[in-house]
C-alpha cells in the first residue's frame, strides 16, 4: 500500500519535473472524471430512488389485488385492476429509460473527456518532438 502510493505520488513529481504542460494536461483526467461521476451520480441516485418508489406503488396494487382475489373475482374488476398494475409497471419503466440513459451519457462524457485529454496531450506531446524540444 505504502509502496503503491509512492510510487503514483512520485510518478506525478517526475512528470512535472520531466514536462510539466504534458503532465498539467494529463493530470486535468481526475478531477474532470470525479466531477462527471458527481453530477451523474446525483442524477442516477434521484432515479434509482424514483423507480424503486414506482415499483413500490405496483407491488402495493399487487398485494392488494391478490388479497381481495375473491371480489375482484365477483365483481369482474380483473382487467381493470390489471390495467392498474400496469400503468404502475410503465411509471417505473419510463424512470428505468431515464436511468439507463443517464448511465449512458455519463459513460459517453467520461470516455470523451478521457480521450480528449490524451489527443490533447499527444499533440502538445508531437509539436515538441516536431519543434525540436524533444518528445515527451
Amino acid at each position: 500500500m505504502i509502496s503503491s502510493l509512492a510510487s503514483f505520488f512520485s510518478a506525478f513529481v517526475i512528470a512535472f519535473v520531466k514536462n510539466w504542460k504534458f503532465a498539467l494536461i494529463l493530470s486535468c483526467i481526475v478531477p474532470t472524471i470525479m466531477a462527471v461521476f458527481g453530477i451523474a451520480g446525483t442524477f442516477i441516485a434521484k432515479f434509482s430512488a424514483l423507480q424503486l418508489k414506482e415499483y413500490g406503488a405496483a407491488s402495493t396494487i399487487a398485494e392488494e389485488i391478490i388479497s381481495s382475489v375473491r371480489t375482484a373475482q365477483a365483481f369482474g374488476t380483473q382487467e381493470k385492476l390489471s390495467k392498474l398494475y400496469d400503468d404502475n409497471l410503465v411509471a417505473a419503466q419510463r424512470v428505468g429509460y431515464k436511468l439507463q440513459f443517464t448511465g449512458a451519457i455519463m459513460l459517453a462524457v467520461m470516455f470523451f473527456s478521457v480521450y480528449a485529454f490524451y489527443g490533447l496531450g499527444f499533440c502538445m506531446a508531437s509539436k515538441n518532438f516536431v519543434n525540436g524540444r524533444g518528445g515527451i
